[in-house]
């Protein structure tokens, strides 16, 4: 059985949580757990404590990460790890190579920026720097709105998990956010959930 880190802060599996609260509980907890506490207290007691302290650590991180919470879903549901998600969300990468290529355009203009000296020298740079800031801008905006998307599905995820019908959805398939590429459109629960929920599912035929 696998390990279920929602247990850990008492909490309901479910696709979406409270992070304020969550970092609120995993602060109490691992000041409570903490070994420092358990010095004193004999070898046994030091190392279960230090266990405890480990253990409550990595469900925090499982749990404060959305992908990594749902992947966590998935797989206390089904009994299984899924097989073959991706790292990068389908349609991101382009937006990802605009980053990285913004990123080094600012890093070589501020290494220019800051190995000028004459007055004219480091004017001819402000225009440049204007266009920069305006795409970091820009990619600001986009990254925001992939955000917002995600959240949004999230959300809808977490609705139909309330209402009852989550456990039969996850069974059925992962979320789009979380395939590989375009599979065959699923069918029973899962296919219901797309219909119904506005998330898209789609069956894993290797992870059935």
């Amino acid at each position: 059985m696998p390990d279920n880190p929602f247990a850990v802060f008492g909490l309901d599996p479910a696709p979406a949580l409270d992070g304020d609260a969550l970092k609120d509980q995993f602060a109490k907890l691992t000041a409570e757990q903490h070994p420092d506490k358990f010095q004193q207290a004999g070898e046994a007691a030091h190392a279960e404590a230090d266990a405890r302290y480990a253990a409550s650590n990595r469900a925090y991180q499982t749990l404060i990460d959305p992908r990594a919470r749902l992947l966590a879903l998935y797989e206390l549901t089904k009994g299984e790890k899924p097989r073959d998600v991706q790292r990068i969300p389908p349609g991101t990468m382009d937006l990802f190579v605009e980053v990285g290529q913004a990123c080094r355009s600012l890093d070589e203009f501020l290494e220019r920026k800051r190995a000028a000296t004459g007055r004219l020298e480091k004017a001819g740079l402000a225009t440049e720097e204007l266009t920069l800031q305006d795409t970091l801008m820009t990619l600001g905006g986009k990254l925001g709105a992939l955000g917002t998307t995600l959240e949004e599905e999230l959300a809808k995820l977490d609705a139909r998990w309330r209402r009852g019908k989550g456990p039969q959805c996850a069974r059925g398939g992962l979320p789009e956010i979380l395939l590989p590429r375009p599979l065959a459109p699923a069918t029973g629960r899962a296919g219901d959930c797309a219909a119904d929920g506005g998330v898209i599912y789609r069956s894993n035929p290797r992870s059935s």
